[in-house]
């Protein structure tokens, strides 16, 4: 049930898929999207492993792939778009910079706080405690971590 709503919330939002409540009716063809060579998304099981094209995957453009994800797979939402911006953009748009804390440091004073908003899943604190001690500064180093994934460094 949850999929027909789905597909017909795509049929009224993108002309892409404006036939695919139909499609699904019927089902005469695979209905699946290709993110990636890793990555497909199927409505139904079967079409995972075919090798018959779908045309949801060929006339369809990238950005609409998307809308499928979401609609069909959306715990594959975020891997989706990292791709999707790596391949239009760039890798250095999904690529994490590395942080050399040393160079931060030299911009921290007693007045001025190094800020770090960070994602899920990541943990800094080792890499902060480690930094610190190198300092021998451990027993001076104060870290705020609020609600909303925001980390305050200071040493005071």
């Amino acid at each position: 049930m949850e999929h027909w709503i789905q597909a017909l919330f795509l049929a009224e939002v993108s002309d892409a898929y404006k036939k695919l409540p139909q499609d699904i009716e019927q089902y005469q063809q695979p209905i699946y999207v290709q993110i990636n060579p890793e990555l497909r998304i199927a409505i139904n099981t079967q079409d995972m492993n075919t090798k018959v094209a779908s045309d949801y995957n060929t006339k369809v453009s990238d950005f609409q792939k998307l809308l499928f994800v979401k609609a069909f797979a959306p715990y594959s939402l975020v891997q989706s778009i990292t791709y999707f911006v790596a391949e239009k953009l760039g890798k250095k748009f999904v690529e994490s910079p590395s942080v050399e804390l040393p160079v931060l440091y030299q911009d921290m004073s007693n007045r001025t706080a190094l800020v770090f908003i960070l994602s899920t899943g990541s943990d800094p604190m080792s890499s902060f405690t480690r930094f610190a001690a190198e300092m021998n500064m451990s027993a001076r180093l104060v870290l705020l971590l609020t609600m909303m994934n925001i980390l305050f460094i200071c040493f005071v």
